[in-house]
């Protein structure tokens, strides 16, 4: 009986925090889908443990990271040579002095 009520308490405060969520605004609303994202000249933190790694760009194709493209130094200027092409109906973001990190 104890256990009954306990559940009852837990299910009477739970009702009052679901009803505070909000619908999803229409998808109308947003951009894309694009068929290539470049997030360009941003520092990437790995998450190994190792130094970051910069500026870079960053290449996204259907959802996946295709590549991770070191275009220059801390301090230096970036280099346009070794900067990927976007392909049409692609967008790139500057990403200057901003971090990446996974997760």
């Amino acid at each position: 009986m104890k256990q009954l009520l306990i559940f009852f308490g837990f299910l009477a405060m739970a009702i009052p925090a679901i009803s505070q969520y909000k619908e999803a605004p229409p998808r109308k609303e947003g951009e894309g889908p694009y068929t290539q994202l470049i997030l360009r000249g941003a520092i990437l933190i790995n998450g190994t443990g190792a130094p970051p790694v910069g500026p870079t760009d960053i290449v996204i194709e259907k959802n996946r990271i295709v590549s991770v493209v070191q275009v220059g130094f801390p301090g230096m200027p970036i280099k346009d040579t070794l900067r990927p092409k976007l392909k049409n109906g692609g967008r790139e973001m500057d990403c200057s002095g901003m971090y990446i990190m996974p997760g």
